[in-house]
């Protein structure tokens, strides 16, 4: 039972294996419909004159300044909080974004001829797909391209955190199988993935072992009854 388990096992492997090495993974990423940046960052020297108030007094890990949504931007990381997006002209802080900016932020990512079929702000966990797994609140957005395209807008930062489509749910249903991680699908370390790696390395080194075994057996009553 143990053995055909395992053998089971190293079926899905294989088969999961050609599906991965089959599919190409910027088409899995959604990457093939990114869009190039069209902004140039702006100089990160100096903190902006207008930021210098609003941030006053907080622990800030870093700014990341470029254009975007109409705006200069400032992305900043605390040390005590989520990041943030500000004006990096006016100071004003921008997020979180709007359904508004959300829209704008996603055309922007998403390369050549678009049309936005759904918008959703997923705040809670049981409303959240599997297939997202990073912080919540987030903007879901749906493409109309025939791809199942979905994007997901960070409220935060305004940009793209996650790019995902129907062959993106299919590969990942083969790399939850390959991995034997059935939960969260991210743990390639799992104690279950281990015990099956070595029982599978077990069988197959048996498997050879008993091969060479058979064939010297053979080989050596063949030569008895010749010489006899």
């Amino acid at each position: 039972l143990v053995g055909l388990a395992i053998g089971a096992q190293l079926l899905l492997w294989t088969t999961g294996g050609i599906v991965m090495s089959w599919l190409p993974i910027e088409k899995v990423r959604g990457e093939h419909h990114m869009a190039e940046p069209a902004d140039v960052p702006i100089s990160a020297r100096a903190l902006p004159p207008a930021l210098r108030e609003p941030l006053a007094g907080r622990a800030v890990l870093g700014i990341e300044l470029r254009h975007g949504l109409g705006h200069s931007l400032a992305e900043v990381r605390f040390a005590d909080g989520p990041p943030a997006l500000f004006d990096a002209t006016t100071g004003e802080k921008l997020s979180p974004i709007d359904e508004r900016m959300a829209r704008a932020a996603a055309l922007a990512d998403y390369a050549g001829k678009a049309r936005i079929s759904r918008i959703h702000l997923l705040s809670g966990k049981e409303e959240t797909p599997q297939e997202y797994r990073g912080p919540l609140p987030v903007w879901q957005i749906r493409i109309d391209d025939g791809e199942g395209t979905r994007l997901y807008v960070s409220p935060n930062v305004g940009r793209v955190v996650a790019r995902r489509n129907d062959m993106w749910r299919f590969y990942d249903f083969f790399w939850m199988l390959h991995i034997m991680d059935y939960d969260a699908r991210e743990d390639f370390n799992n104690l279950l993935l281990r015990i099956a790696a070595v029982f599978g390395a077990i069988m197959a080194a048996s498997g050879i072992g008993l091969l060479f075994w058979r064939v010297h057996r053979r080989d050596f009553r063949f030569r008895r009854r010749r010489s006899g």
